[in-house]
């Protein structure tokens, strides 16, 4: 059993999924591990809530608590000046560790820490995205590209979510990177109940409705309005085509002012296990624009519909298109191919063997694999030094 501390690159809310959230839980059936944990922002992602969750984290006592099989871990954050975080952070991450060693860290944070150089334990660099905004040479972007820089070097492993951020590691950085999917919980989506889905459908007022769906957070880079445009469309041929979009946004309000009308519905932030949203769908969608970003990224959501048993039509991002599901339906954002992929999608009836495409997805699978890539890279050290 080792002792692990895992700094997620985002806070971790109680139904959201984040990457080393996730990973945490499922490490954390045979393991000791330490989730760091921060607020941010509460609510809508507006500067007045943002300042709200940047002063509490400021003001916060150090404790370590117990929920679930984790130890949830809190101390003084800092969010700005930007210069000044990661060296304050790092302070108060360095007393943690003197009190409570461990034998592996997971840093997902980009730039709030600088991990030590001389340590006693395993630092894993984790990266999620594309660090930094390339096409925008702002003072944010060059600051986040000089700490990534330094943490790299550092690190004894550089986990990355794609197989786009490895080759971008190696190019940029001149380090070797690891390929560490995100994953779902298999046993969980699998597990959801007919009843569980009903009382969704009842919730909604869903019942013989056919549900295109989105479930995550509904950011700018999500097509909103092409999709309103794409289900006017559809209606006319499947009067009963809805449109549900799961997830918060940066004003779920205004959206759902301006696009929510009949057959569209925004449910803002999901307070509840998200599992049974994945059953209640026909088909999930991920209306991504396609740039450097999106390309970069692994979306968990294509894992998760799948994994439900559900169709998904996407638009053409690099890894929706590497990993080649049999039941994703990859286009371009012109409304005739939206509604020509939904339309084949409805008529298409599930493989039974799609039902293994998910195998090597599951979060214990990826833990497995994660841990042994560490171990492999602390023999290689072993080696060097004797």
């Amino acid at each position: 059993m080792s002792k692990i501390l895992v700094i997620p690159h985002h806070p971790v809310g109680e139904a959201t999924k984040i990457r080393l959230g996730e990973l945490a839980k499922f490490l954390s059936l045979d393991n000791e591990v330490y989730l760091f944990n921060w607020i941010a922002a509460e609510g809508e992602y507006t500067f007045k809530n943002r300042l709200k969750g940047a002063l509490k984290d400021i003001l916060k006592k150090q404790r370590i608590y117990k929920k679930f099989n984790l130890n949830i871990v809190e101390f003084p954050v800092l969010h700005r000046p930007l210069k000044l975080v990661p060296l304050y952070n790092s302070f108060w991450l360095k007393r943690f560790l003197e009190k409570n060693p461990v034998d592996i860290v997971i840093n997902g944070s980009y730039y709030m820490f600088h991990i030590a150089g001389k340590r006693n334990f395993s630092y894993v660099f984790d990266i999620a995205d594309l660090p930094m905004d390339e096409e925008n040479n702002n003072f944010f972007s060059r600051f986040i590209d000089s700490v990534v820089k330094k943490e790299v070097k550092k690190a004894d492993v550089i986990s990355v979510v794609s197989h786009g951020l490895v080759d971008y590691v190696g190019s940029k950085y001149r380090q070797k990177a690891d390929f560490v999917p995100n994953g779902a919980d298999l046993e969980r989506i699998r597990a959801v109940k007919n009843s569980d889905v009903a009382k969704l459908k009842e919730k909604y007022n869903l019942k013989d409705k056919w549900i295109i769906g989105y479930i995550g957070y509904i950011g700018d880079w999500v097509e909103v309005e092409f999709m309103s445009k794409v289900l006017k469309e559809l209606k006319k041929k499947i009067p009963d085509a809805c449109l549900l979009w799961i997830g918060s946004a940066p004003n779920t309000a205004k959206l759902s002012n301006v696009y929510a009308h009949d057959g569209v519905i925004f449910t803002g932030a999901i307070n509840e296990e998200i599992e049974p949203y994945f059953k209640l769908l026909d088909v999930g969608i991920i209306p991504h624009v396609k740039c450097l970003f999106q390309d970069m990224a692994f979306h968990i959501k294509l894992i998760e519909y799948t994994a439900a048993g559900k169709m998904v039509v996407s638009s053409p991002i690099t890894e929706v298109l590497r990993i080649n599901f049999p039941n994703v339906r990859a286009v371009d954002f012109e409304v005739d191919l939206w509604v020509k992929a939904l339309l084949d999608s409805r008529n298409t009836s599930w493989d039974q063997l799609w039902d293994n495409l998910t195998q090597d997805y599951g979060w214990k699978n990826i833990c497995r694999n994660f841990l042994n890539i560490i171990e492999r890279e602390k023999s290689k050290n072993v080696s060097v030094q004797t």
